[in-house]
C-alpha cells in the first residue's frame, strides 16, 4: 500500500504536468498570432499616411486615408480578443504552473529516494510508513494548491477582462446616444418678433420666447448661436456647451 500510495502520487502531479504541456501550446499559438498581427496592424497604420504622400499622384491619394483608421482598430480587436480568450497570459501560467509541479515533483522523489535509503532490512518501520504517507499526502496537497492558485489567477483575469469590455461597451453606448438641451434667452420675449436659433452653424429655426427646449443633440461640445432684432438693432450672441448623451444640459444667453 506504502507503492501505491508513492505511485498514485507519482501520477497525480505527472498528469497535472502533461495537462499543463498539452493546454499550453494552442494558447502559445493564439496569443502569438494576436500579438503579432496587432503588431502589424499599428505599423501598416503608422506608415499608410506615408505611403499615401509619397506615391500621391497630382494631390491624389492611391487610396483612402481612412484605411489607417481601419488598421488600428483591427490592432485593437486582436489585443481585445487576446484579453478576453487570456491566450498570452495563459500560456505564461502554464508554463510558470507546469515548472512548479514539476519541482515539487522532483523533490518529493528525492525526499522519497533519501528516506527509503534509511530502511532496515529493505523494509521501512511503522513510523516510517507513516511518514511517507505524510510526506505523500503533504505532496498531493501542494500540488492542489499549484493547480488551485492558478486557475484563481484565471478567473480572476477573465472577471477582470469582462468588467472592462463591459465599461467599453457602456462607454461606447453612452457616447452615441443622444442628449438633450434646455435654452434659455432672458430677454427673448423683447425680441421684435422671432429670434433664430442654429447649432454648430447649421440650418437657422425660428423661436419665440425665452426659452427653447432641444433633444436628438449629439454628444459632444455644440456651438449655440441666437440672433434677432431687439428695437430695430441686430443683436447675436454665441456659446459653446457640453452635451452628454442621455442627459440633458442647460445654458443661459442674452441677446
Amino acid at each position: 500500500s506504502l507503492l501505491t500510495t508513492y505511485e498514485k502520487a507519482q501520477e497525480h502531479a505527472q498528469s497535472a504536468i502533461n495537462w499543463y504541456l498539452r493546454a499550453r501550446r494552442p494558447k502559445r499559438l493564439c496569443g502569438r498570432a494576436t500579438r503579432l498581427g496587432a503588431i502589424g496592424c499599428t505599423f501598416i497604420a503608422g506608415v499608410l499616411p506615408i505611403i499615401i504622400q509619397i506615391y500621391a499622384v497630382n494631390g491624389k491619394a492611391p487610396f483612402e486615408p481612412a484605411w489607417a483608421s481601419v488598421a488600428l482598430a483591427v490592432a485593437a480587436l486582436l489585443v481585445l480578443i487576446d484579453r478576453f480568450f487570456g491566450c498570452s497570459s495563459a500560456w505564461m501560467r502554464f508554463i510558470s504552473t507546469e515548472h512548479d509541479i514539476r519541482r515539487l515533483l522532483h523533490e518529493f522523489q528525492l525526499e522519497w529516494e533519501t528516506d527509503k535509503a534509511t530502511w532496515q532490512a529493505g523494509a521501512p518501520s511503522l513510523e516510517q510508513v507513516q511518514r511517507m504517507i505524510g510526506r505523500c499526502k503533504t505532496f498531493i496537497g501542494q500540488v492542489d494548491a499549484a493547480i488551485g492558485k492558478e486557475t484563481a489567477t484565471w478567473i480572476a483575469e477573465f472577471q477582470d477582462a469582462l468588467k472592462q469590455i463591459d465599461e467599453t461597451a457602456k462607454a461606447k453606448a453612452l457616447v452615441a446616444e443622444q442628449g438633450g438641451l434646455n435654452l434659455q434667452v432672458k430677454n427673448g420675449d423683447q425680441a421684435d418678433g422671432a429670434w433664430k436659433l442654429s447649432i454648430d452653424d447649421g440650418a437657422e429655426t425660428e423661436r419665440t420666447g425665452t426659452s427653447a427646449a432641444l433633444i436628438g443633440i449629439q454628444p459632444g461640445l455644440r456651438k449655440i448661436r441666437v440672433a434677432g432684432f431687439i428695437a430695430n438693432k441686430p443683436r447675436q450672441v454665441e456659446s459653446v456647451v457640453s452635451v452628454t448623451g442621455g442627459a440633458i444640459a442647460t445654458i443661459q444667453v442674452s441677446l
